[in-house]
């Protein structure tokens, strides 16, 4: 039963999904397309800078220090979560605070010593600030950040788009040569649309979570930014970024448009326009637990795409 709260603590499923986001980058995205290139040229292979192994502890380090942010996060929602009638808070049942925190110190500190180790093995010491900079911010999300209207979900969104460019930092930045330079920063670019993807469905999310608590919220007197902004105005926001991301999948249609199948097109306007379009009915009838799950589902077809790219050779 202790497993069962611990587990819950550090959110073993969002834990699941981070690891699963490097892997299919590395292994269905990055990967792929170097070995593509190599065999394709006759000069020097490209070799990147992260063995298998620490690939590996870079994801377990991504993986720590995101558990460190949820216990942490557990452990200052407690009050909260109790003045919401919320039980999904494991702390104050089977887990104690004392240990909430000591997870949150302990994966904290272990996650950003393997980022530390990391930056040496790629001779690149200043991208662990990187790591060191999460955690700090996840700590004052908690403290102030969280408290803020607008600035609490930007700084959780950032990370979460940041974190997408922890393997491209890692594993190409180091070993980019004059000679590589187009292929690096061809791949850098689609990487880069995908976080701010990733960003903009995470800042969408937690606005919809807002509007989603908006009475018990305002009951209690919070100032989220649903509160701070009202309803209509935080929809549009909502409403802004759903359609950013339909912008940005135009352009990727129209930019690989000759070298993309007809299953990734069919992939893209299922799971991004369809979906998002449902998602944009769904916030007008106020239906937000169910533009909730439709914004998480897009966020699992976003990642899946990866290998979708990749056999679309682009």
């Amino acid at each position: 039963m202790v497993l069962i709260h611990f587990l819950k603590l550090i959110r073993l499923l969002d834990l699941i999904f981070i690891a699963s986001t490097l892997f299919i980058l590395k292994h269905a995205f990055i990967n792929p397309i170097i070995t593509t290139y190599n065999s394709e040229t006759s000069s020097l292979p490209i070799v990147t800078a992260l063995s298998e192994i620490e690939f590996l502890f870079m994801v377990l380090s991504s993986c720590l220090i995101a558990a460190g942010g949820f216990a942490i996060n557990n452990y200052f929602d407690i009050k909260n979560d109790d003045l919401l009638n919320l039980d999904h808070n494991p702390v104050g049942k089977g887990i104690t605070r004392r240990v909430a925190m000591l997870t949150h110190i302990l994966f904290s500190i272990t996650g950003i010593a393997i980022a530390i180790y990391l930056s040496f093995s790629v001779a690149q010491i200043k991208l662990s600030l990187i790591q060191i900079a999460m955690v700090l911010i996840l700590w004052q999300y908690n403290l102030s950040f969280k408290k803020q209207p607008l600035i609490g979900n930007f700084m959780i969104s950032l990370i979460v788009g940041i974190g997408m460019l922890l393997i491209p930092l890692y594993d190409l930045f180091p070993v980019i040569a004059l000679d590589f330079q187009d292929l690096f920063l061809e791949i850098f670019k689609i990487i880069i649309v995908y976080a701010y993807c990733l960003f903009a469905l995470t800042f969408t999310y937690l606005l919809i979570k807002d509007l989603n608590n908006f009475k018990k919220d305002k009951e209690l007197q919070y100032n989220t930014t649903a509160i701070f902004l009202g309803k209509e105005k935080t929809k549009y926001l909502s409403i802004i970024f759903i359609c950013s991301l339909l912008a940005i999948t135009s352009y990727i249609m129209f930019r690989f448009n000759s070298s993309l199948n007809i299953y990734i097109k069919l992939y893209a306007f299922i799971n991004v326009y369809i979906v998002s379009l449902y998602s944009l009915y769904l916030l007008n009838k106020s239906e937000y637990q169910k533009v909730l799950l439709v914004v998480k589902g897009i966020m699992i077809a976003i990642i899946f795409s990866f290998i979708m790219l990749h056999y679309s050779n682009v």
